[in-house]
Parts: C-alpha cells; structure tokens; sequence
C-alpha cells in the first residue's frame, strides 16, 4: 500500500486531505509541522508528500529542501499547497507540483493517480487512465 504524508498546519486541511486519500485506499500520516513531517518521513519513506507552503518554525519550502538533500528521501514526490500558488516557484522549492486552495476532490485525485505508481493504485473500479487534459488538473501546476 503506498504511503502519503500530509503536512499543514491547519488541521481542517489535514483532515479533509486525510479523509480524501484513505478513501482511495492509501495510508496517510500527518503533521502539524514541518519538523513533525520530516521526523515522520524519515522513519515512513512516503510515497508521496502534500505539504503547505507556510508553516511556523519550518515551512513547506525548506521542508522540500531537507527532503532533497536526504539520500533515502530526495525522490519523493512532494505536491506544494498553497492560497498564492501564483508566488511559488516550482524550480526554486524544488517541488513536483502546486495545488492551489481551495482545491477540488478531482484535482487531489489526479495528483494521487500521478504520482503513485499504476501497480499501489487501490483496485476499486474508479481508477481512470492518465488523463491530464486541463479540466482535470485545473487547479494543479506541474513541473
């Protein structure tokens, strides 16, 4: 089963994030932090992190930067969120991608469906091809 990690620190995101992505059948772990989220990926391996931009003590952008300097850690895919996604770089925070608050189902679901790979997919029947034409990813960026 593959593994996500979900970092922000409001809980009302955390939940709602947590709620969408066990329904596709994948674990979740959460922090509040950005100092929570690296201790949890470092004894997790994630398969996939979400992370909030703008957090106390460590933010979203160092966090990816922690993260790509880790050589257990530096190819996890890491999908930014952020309410000014239009003042994020991607190049610079050396995420894969930006999802914009607020955020639809569809948009989280694409994401998942990108990033995991075809065989951790849950096999549940909803499962559609990888189809990133604009109305899906309307709210994500990649890089």
């Amino acid at each position: 089963m593959a593994k996500v990690l979900v970092v922000d620190d409001d809980p009302g995101i955390v939940s709602l994030l947590r709620r969408i992505i066990a329904k596709r059948g994948y674990q979740v772990f959460t922090a509040g932090d950005g100092k929570e989220a690296l201790a949890l990926a470092q004894e997790h391996h994630p398969d996939l992190i979400f992370t909030d931009i703008k957090m106390p003590d460590l933010g979203g952008e160092e966090l990816t930067q922690l993260l790509r300097a880790d050589p257990e850690l530096y190819n996890v895919p890491i999908v930014i969120l952020s309410g000014t996604a239009f003042l994020v770089d991607l190049k610079v925070t050396q995420a894969n991608a930006i999802l914009n608050k607020p955020f639809e189902l569809r948009t989280v679901y694409a994401l998942l469906e990108h990033f995991l790979p075809m065989g951790e997919l849950p096999l549940n029947g909803t499962v559609t091809t990888k189809d990133f034409s604009p109305p899906i990813v309307d709210q994500a960026e990649f890089v």
